[in-house]
């Protein structure tokens, strides 16, 4: 599917679940109404998310500049009108993906997530009265009014040829058998032992500084690695932190293949090539999607929940002797469920059998048990 038939698919789509999404209630109750439709707005914030442009200014630019021809609206429309407009939709947008949701995947079971249909979205994004509509727009050469979906595209969005997706199919995926996992979940329980994760996540000071602290942490052992904390996290400095981590990985001997991270602009491109130098491929998680860094949010979570939400941190050193402290309870002294109860670093010597001693870390926060030595 190209480009055009890609906008195509998804305003039919959006145009056609926003009213049952939305309901009676009505979304503007008083003013006029916008320039550009609200299908529009969700289209281009969608078909954005597809090419990568993640900021409003970049993807009103592309638009304005490539597809006047389907959005006719953009060239006489001020950049600030579409972004209220897309901000005052989130309460929307939460309603709509869930309905996206509910017609392009299906939920299977066994894996015990949604998965994709492939085959299936010609039929339920096309085969619909909107897109009979658009069909006679694109015949007849007027214009197609869905609430006033249509109004500000006029024929643009039916200049091209619909023939095409007449004879699409509708077939689910073969459900997998009773007790095993789909695919993708045993592939990445196969590498989970080599892949790596990192993510920045932010401490307010009580001198109301903002400090950002990079992390890393493997996947199949939970052991997390600090790389360090800044008050600016410049490509440089972050670049320095990988390499230091590639040095410790080769100094334990353990072999990663896979990094996992966001697509935030504080992970510069020579952080990737540090790790492609020693063939560690990097792999970036999709827009506006935490889950798919599950592992490093779970790992914030925890550490605000345990440690930082329970302190006042006064400077980047005091944060910096906190985490650590922390990452060695968390590392030695933890246990995890997604481990079987184990924890990350196996103690390299024999628990004792004598009597069991308490310690306490980061002032008396958090507590370690073990037994001492007969």
């Amino acid at each position: 599917m190209n480009l055009d038939d890609l906008i195509i698919a998804w305003f039919c789509l959006l145009d056609d679940l926003l009213p049952t999404v939305t309901g009676e209630d009505a979304l503007r109750q008083r003013g006029p109404q916008p320039t550009l439709a609200d299908s529009e707005v969700l289209t281009r914030e969608v078909v954005g998310m597809y090419l990568g442009l993640s900021q409003d200014k970049a993807l009103f630019a592309y638009f304005r500049q490539h597809w006047t021809a389907f959005f006719p609206a953009l060239a006489h429309l001020h950049r600030t009108t579409f972004v209220r407009q897309a901000a005052n939709l989130w309460r929307v947008k939460e309603r709509l993906w869930c309905a996206v949701r509910d017609t392009l995947l299906s939920y299977d079971p066994c894996a015990g997530y949604f998965i994709y249909r492939p085959q299936i979205t010609g039929t339920i994004v096309l085969n619909t009265p909107f897109f009979a509509r658009m069909k006679k727009v694109a015949s007849t050469g007027g214009t197609a009014n869905s609430k006033g979906s249509c109004s500000s595209s006029g024929t643009a969005l039916g200049a091209l040829p619909f023939e095409q997706y007449s004879n699409a199919s509708s077939s689910r995926p073969p459900p997998c058998a009773p007790g095993k996992a789909a695919p993708g979940v045993r592939a990445s329980r196969q590498h989970q032992q080599q892949l790596l994760a990192c993510d920045f996540f932010t401490v307010e000071t009580l001198r109301l500084q903002t400090l950002s602290v990079l992390f890393f942490i493997e996947l199949g052992t939970r052991r997390v690695h600090l790389a360090g904390c800044t008050a600016k996290p410049t490509a440089q400095w972050v670049t320095q932190q990988a390499r230091q981590l590639v040095w410790k990985l080769q100094e334990e001997w353990r072999v990663m293949r896979f990094l996992v991270h966001d697509r935030d602009s504080k992970f510069p491109r020579a952080c990737d090539v540090v790790f492609a130098s020693e063939e560690i491929k990097a792999i970036l998680t999709p827009y506006r999607a935490p889950n798919a860094n599950a592992y490093a949010e779970r790992w914030v979570r925890s550490v605000r929940e345990e440690c930082l939400d329970q302190l006042l941190i006064i400077n980047e050193r005091h944060l910096k002797q906190v985490l650590t402290e922390y990452c060695q309870y968390y590392n030695s002294a933890r246990p995890h469920q997604g481990i079987g109860q184990q924890i990350p670093a196996l103690p390299n010597h024999h628990p004792g059998q004598g009597p069991v001693q308490r310690r306490d870390m980061l002032g008396g926060l958090l507590h370690d048990y073990s037994r001492e030595a007969s």
